[in-house]
């Protein structure tokens, strides 16, 4: 039969109705061999499965609560040993508020004698932080999930514990890191990342990372512990022996608990370091209240400026975008602060039991200062060195001192209160210090350069850029001490002056102290009171207004000679105090000079000087009265002189002795002179002008001169009045002596010369110069170009070149010479 083309085609559909029959039992056949070789193939291997199940679970339940429940895809179960292989596992283990942490892995092996589950491979273990209160009540995610990706886990259903000892990774969150080995305490709901952890983390808007030895996460408390940790950013650097991080139920930290030497440091060198530190932190991971324990360390670094600091314990305060806005610091608190300006260089110095500082935001968003207060003996010190030139200091201390600032951490005003004390070095070297009750101080600064500085004055601009805290203005009130010293090397300071007032106040521009409410000046020669008082320390010049009351004194204080130390320019002498009272008084350190103005009145003992103007000159050793207005007789003065002593009679030695002749008259008894009198004689001078001179104990008056004695009044144009040599003063006598040292009336001899007039009762005497002398009670008369006289109303004139009052023989003796050759004595007849 031949072929055709039907047939062709149906020879074509019979094969491949053949090759699909032969096909598809071929696929049945190879199905039941492969099933039957399963089944075969553990037998042959010496492994018998005793079940296999699909939807495998295994649950283990305690006292009516469920620990944790196993499921499974797939179970095989062994005949021998009590293992069971599990495929897609998924195992839930419940806390005590029943929530479920899990362990998940794609193929385990479970030891029914051991009850131990393990891994084949990879493993995930997820915990669930706790929730809030908030995220549970606005139906928000309760709490966040830590995944933990692990190989080789090792899970027991006798402790609820899974381990694993190699390599894991972790995720909280917007954290995540690595470690190698973990350990998960299901009934603990502890998690222990058991070395080299690393952790890759945001804060405060910046990538940050952080090492540790070890990491445990407590469940429960929704605490991480970390072992040696190191944590990095961009902006800072941190570590400590322990660290506890208390997270939130969004799993942000919260609260910060660090011990073991904690150390947090920057790029540009600002650190802090404590034994611990606690910090609490907002939901962005910034710090909001951080405490720092023991032995706090600061440290700060800024251009051309380092400061550091000490305390036992240190808390701040930051606002919502981390600033610190306020640091608290106790117990033994040290600031210290090292600036360089050009070549001045400014050290600063606080030191108090405890330091408050409020802050605010800078200009560049950093913290700046705004207030500070230190209580318990609280001190504030800045030094300034500037090369070739004295250091210059500015110390400050009381048990409470609060200071304001300006931009830039410029020190604007500073208040005291108890014990309050200022201390200053000027130039010079000098040391200035003050003492009183309350203190408040405003200081200057240098608007250019934005330092504290000094104004641009006449006392200023000689320390001008010297000290970076000048003070400006200051008051103190209350029981007020001033002093000023002089350093001179190591040794101790000698004084140079003191003061006491109930009030001071200094400014700067004049570098001047005005001392009011009973005020007294002292220094080692001079004590002076007034009304008002103010003291230019640069200078050493006092200006006393009202009521002025002084006193002066002489000696040494220190080994150091009064005159080089005291300002006024006192004299030195005898051992009795000088008082003088005026209106108005000036010091002049300078000058040595005391100038008293307005009805000035000067007594030592029984000696006085009165006069409008009275001046003391230390390097002349002189005193001076005089008026700053015409005026004939407005110094008045007192002195006083020794009785005569009894000779017997009394040859005045005038010209030729061969010509000199003695001769008595008895002149009414009224007519008596009184410097006959055995008491001690009292002089009254008056004058337009008096200069007394130390050195050559002599005063010398000038102008319508007066000497008043009892009864008698001697008129001159000049007059000198000398006083006996004083012996050396003893330590603390007086600086202006008027009498001698021994205390005897001092009045030795008085000269009158220029038109001399004496006037006693029925009595006068003419002439051109007069010598009084005291020793002997005798004072001479003499002429120039005509020849003394004296005129008594009952006896009448006598002449002659020389007449001598003979007080001890109550006798006037005419001496004369060769031109007068006729000599006539008259004796006084005695009562």
């Amino acid at each position: 039969m031949g072929w055709t083309i039907e047939r062709l085609r149906i020879a074509i559909l019979a094969i491949a109705a053949f090759l699909v029959v032969a096909i598809f039992g071929f696929l049945l056949y190879s199905r039941w061999r492969a099933r039957h070789l399963a089944q075969d193939l553990p037998a042959h291997l010496g492994v018998q499965i005793q079940q296999s199940t699909q939807g495998f679970v295994l649950s283990k339940t305690e006292k009516g609560r469920t620990i944790f429940t196993l499921h499974a895809s797939r179970a095989l179960a062994f005949k021998s040993g009590g293992r069971v292989l599990l495929h897609n596992v998924h195992i839930d283990v419940y806390n005590e508020e029943g929530q479920a942490d899990t362990i998940a892995g794609r193929d385990f092996q479970y030891d029914r004698n051991s009850q131990i589950v393990e891994s084949q491979g990879e493993a995930q273990i997820a915990l669930h932080t706790p929730h809030n209160g908030t995220a549970a009540a606005s139906g928000k995610n309760a709490g966040q999930v830590i995944r933990v990706t692990t190989h080789g886990l090792v899970f027991n259903q006798k402790t609820g514990i899974a381990t694993c000892s190699g390599e894991v990774d972790f995720r909280l969150a917007t954290s995540q890191g690595q470690a190698i080995g973990a350990e998960y305490d299901s009934h603990q709901g502890h998690l222990l990342l058991q070395s080299h952890v690393v952790l890759t983390t945001t804060m405060q808007n910046r990538p940050a990372t952080v090492h540790a030895e070890q990491a445990v996460y407590d469940r429960d408390a929704n605490r991480v512990l970390l072992q040696r940790p190191h944590y990095s950013s961009p902006t800072q650097q941190g570590s400590a022996g322990v660290a506890r991080v208390f997270l939130r139920g969004d799993a942000s930290a919260q609260l910060l608990d660090a011990s073991g030497g904690v150390q947090l440091s920057s790029p540009d060198g600002n650190s802090i370091n404590a034994s611990a530190m606690h910090a609490l932190l907002n939901g962005s991971s910034r710090p909001q209240h951080v405490h720092f324990i023991g032995q706090v360390e600061i440290a700060q670094f800024q251009a051309g400026q380092v400061s550091s600091g000490t305390a036992r314990e240190a808390r701040l305060d930051f606002d919502p975008e981390g600033r610190a806005r306020r640091a608290i610091f106790d117990t033994n608190v040290h600031f210290q602060q090292q600036q360089k300006t050009g070549a001045t260089k400014i050290s600063r110095n606080v030191r108090s039991n405890h330091l408050d500082i409020f802050l605010v935001p800078g200009a560049d968003g950093r913290s700046e200062l705004q207030t500070a207060e230190a209580t318990g003996d609280a001190s504030f010190q800045a030094l300034s060195v500037i090369p070739g030139k004295a250091p210059q200091q500015t110390r400050v201390s009381a048990q409470t001192l609060r200071a304001r600032f300006l931009p830039g951490n410029q020190m604007d005003h500073m208040e005291g209160a108890v014990q309050t004390e200022v201390q200053t070095v000027s130039i010079n070297g000098n040391m200035n210090s003050s003492s009183g009750d309350t203190l408040n101080i405003d200081f200057s600064r240098d608007n250019a350069t934005g330092v504290v500085g000094t104004q641009s004055t006449e006392i200023s601009s000689r320390a001008a850029g010297v000290s970076a805290e000048s003070i400006r203005y200051a008051v103190q009130t209350g029981h007020v001490v001033m002093r000023q010293s002089a350093t001179r090397g190591e040794a101790a300071p000698a004084p140079i002056f003191g003061a006491t007032a109930m009030r001071a106040e200094y400014r700067s521009s004049t570098d001047t102290v005005e001392l009011t409410g009973g005020p007294v000046f002292r220094d080692p020669q001079i004590e002076l009171a007034a009304d008002d008082m103010q003291v230019q320390r640069s200078t050493g010049k006092v200006t006393a207004v009202g009521a002025v009351q002084g006193t002066l004194r002489s000696g040494t204080v220190a080994g150091h000679a009064l005159h080089q130390a005291a300002p006024g320019g006192l004299l030195s002498g005898g051992d009795q105090p000088v008082h003088i009272i005026a209106a108005r008084a000036v010091l002049l350190h300078e000058s040595q000079k005391a100038i008293f103005t307005g009805n000035a009145r000067l007594w030592q003992g029984g000696d006085t000087v009165a006069a409008p103007v009275i001046e003391i000159s230390q390097n002349l050793q002189a005193l001076l009265g005089y008026s700053d207005h015409a005026c004939n007789q407005c110094v008045h003065s007192t002195f006083t002189g020794p009785a005569p002593k009894p000779t017997g009679r009394v040859t005045s030695m005038t010209g030729d002795a061969s010509q000199q002749t003695t001769s008595g008259f008895a002149p009414p008894e009224k007519s008596r002179s009184s410097f006959d009198s055995n008491a001690p004689q009292i002089f009254r001078v008056l004058s337009r002008r008096l200069l007394y001179s130390d050195a050559e104990r002599k005063a010398t008056f000038t102008g319508h001169v007066e000497v008043i004695h009892a009864d008698d009044q001697l008129f001159s144009d000049h007059a000198e009045l000398f006083l006996s040599p004083a012996a050396p003063a003893a330590s603390g006598g007086t600086a202006v002596s008027l009498r001698s040292h021994n205390e005897q009336p001092s009045v030795s001899r008085i000269v009158a010369t220029g038109d001399v007039r004496l006037v006693q009762p029925s009595r006068r005497a003419m002439g051109a110069r007069l010598v009084y002398t005291a020793a002997d009670g005798n004072f001479i008369l003499t002429g120039d170009g005509k020849p003394p006289q004296v005129v008594d109303a009952t006896q009448g004139t006598v002449t002659g070149p020389t007449l001598t009052f003979a007080s001890q023989e109550q006798a006037i003796i005419v001496g004369g010479n060769a031109a007068h050759p006729t000599t006539t004595t008259t004796r006084v007849r005695k009562k």
